[in-house]
């Protein structure tokens, strides 16, 4: 009983002498801390801002609150009461060149925060204006200027003069003065250049240094292919005396901007003498060219033509020109017109030619088939052939007869004919105005286009068949000699005959 009374009174003295150290350690501050921003880049003078939050997660107020890096650096926060959570910003100042890790935490009278890591590059202050290529066309048309949409950025926490755009020694942009922590979007002009590939070494220069060079490749297409010059319809070959007709279309790309665009007739006799069509711009939306179009020359089937070096692949829309010409002298000769246009400051001034076939006599033909035999007391059918050895197709073909002698039908109608086609053509004559030697002519007329046409007179003579005229004759001759045979016996009975008394 003595030994269970002395433990309690043991218990008891323990447990007096620890809740007062229990309610102490309850009631102590309680920091914790996390770093919420800060640059991982800076360059050599700025200040390195850390963001943190500081909370007291502790049953009484944390006096004397401060900020302190493994650097050196410190701030004061001041106090912060139970439960209650602040934010600040730390910076530091004490760095060196290249890649640092820092280590920050807070602290106050009662208790020391867990470290926080911190990991940041600094540069020289040369490096914290930076360059950057948003947009520049792939390819231009001579004349035309390059024009890239660049960005130049401050970086750095202090404004700095003199910046400037260059390529090699040349000053593309003259940006000036670039304030703290500012990019600004410029487009600089270039117009030295050579056609076909370029390269541009670019870079941003301002009083702090020079920044990294920024390389930029364009390709120049020549001006004299901006735009596309080809025939898409003509009538040649026509005859003589005819109108040939003929259609250009002229085709600007959409990726260049044409000024001043017209074509015109340097052959006389080419009506109308050229038009007008002004200036043709390409639409906002498009940006670059990809390829540069053919224009070397006319695009002409029967005729050879130089090839553009690069595919003919940018989009384009053209405007179909009518010419027509007259009084064309016989055989193939070429049409001179004129393309002229502007691209930026280069004139395109060229020629090219359409070839025109011009025939001298018509190449549709009405032939004799046979020789025309006729029979007596029956009717006569005349036949006739039509070749059409034109290369192209005849409308409106018709064989007309010219003489006095009435014919069915009064004219035998064909109509259209194929290059090379034969055809035949029939006429019927009656009995009655068959006659020995009586001549027949017919003429051939038929159209071209828009063009009619009609053949020299082909003349033919009826001959009677010789079959027919041998074969009556052996018919009649016998009859006759029969009739002489019968005649002449009667006459000899009348002699023999006695006389009587």
């Amino acid at each position: 009983m003595k030994a269970r009374l002395a433990l309690i009174l043991t218990l008891a003295t323990l447990l007096t002498l620890t809740i007062p150290w229990a309610q102490a350690f309850a009631q102590t501050a309680w920091l914790e801390i996390a770093v919420t921003n800060y640059p991982r880049l800076v360059f050599d003078g700025d200040r390195v801002p850390v963001t943190m939050s500081i909370s007291n997660t502790g049953d009484v107020e944390a006096t004397v609150v401060t900020l302190r890096s493994s650097t050196g650096e410190s701030k004061d926060v001041g106090n912060i009461s139970s439960r209650v959570t602040v934010t600040s910003t730390f910076y530091l100042k004490k760095y060196q060149l290249g890649m640092n890790e820092v280590e920050v935490y807070a602290q106050c009278s009662d208790h020391i925060s867990t470290h926080w890591k911190l990991t940041f590059e600094v540069r020289p202050p040369s490096g914290s204006i930076s360059l950057q290529v948003l947009d520049a066309p792939s390819s231009i048309y001579q004349g035309s200027p390059f024009e890239p949409q660049l960005r130049i950025q401050n970086l750095w926490q202090q404004a700095v003069n003199g910046a400037l755009i260059k390529s090699g020694d040349t000053v593309l942009y003259n940006v000036g003065t670039i304030a703290a922590n500012t990019a600004l979007t410029v487009t600089p002009r270039v117009e030295d250049y050579r056609i076909g590939a370029n390269h541009l070494d670019l870079v941003a220069q301002s009083e702090k240094g020079t920044a990294a060079v920024v390389p930029l490749d364009f390709n120049v297409i020549p001006a004299d292919q901006a735009v596309k010059v080809f025939l898409s319809k003509s009538t040649s070959p026509i005859y003589k005396a005819q109108t040939l007709q003929f259609y250009i279309v002229v085709a600007a790309s959409q990726d260049a901007t044409v000024n001043d665009l017209e074509l015109k007739a340097v052959t006389e006799g080419i009506d109308p003498r050229g038009y007008f069509l002004g200036d043709k711009v390409p639409p906002a939306a498009e940006v670059q060219p990809t390829q540069g179009i053919d224009l070397t020359s006319l695009l002409y089937p029967s005729a050879a033509t130089t090839q553009s070096t690069q595919e003919p692949e940018t989009v384009v829309e053209g405007n179909e020109l009518y010419f027509e010409a007259r009084d064309l002298a016989t055989g193939t000769q070429p049409l001179r017109l004129q393309i002229s246009y502007r691209v930026g400051s280069v004139v395109v001034q060229r020629e090219f030619t359409v070839n025109a076939t011009v025939l001298e006599t018509p190449g549709v033909h009405l032939i004799q088939a046979e020789q025309i035999k006729a029979a007596k007391d029956k009717d006569l059918v005349v036949t006739l052939h039509v070749a059409n050895r034109l290369p192209v197709t005849v409308q409106a073909v018709s064989v007309i007869p010219l003489s006095d002698i009435p014919t069915s039908p009064t004219e035998f109608f064909i109509g259209e004919m194929a290059p090379d086609d034969f055809l035949p053509a029939y006429f019927k004559i009656a009995d009655n105005y068959v006659v020995e030697g009586k001549d027949l002519s017919f003429k051939l007329v038929y159209r071209v286009g828009t063009d009619n046409f009609e053949t020299a007179p082909l003349h033919a003579e009826i001959h009677m068949d010789e079959e027919q005229t041998s074969n009556a004759a052996l018919v009649i001759i016998p009859i006759v000699v029969v009739v002489l045979i019968v005649v002449l016996v009667l006459l000899l009975r009348r002699r023999r005959r006695p006389k009587t008394a």
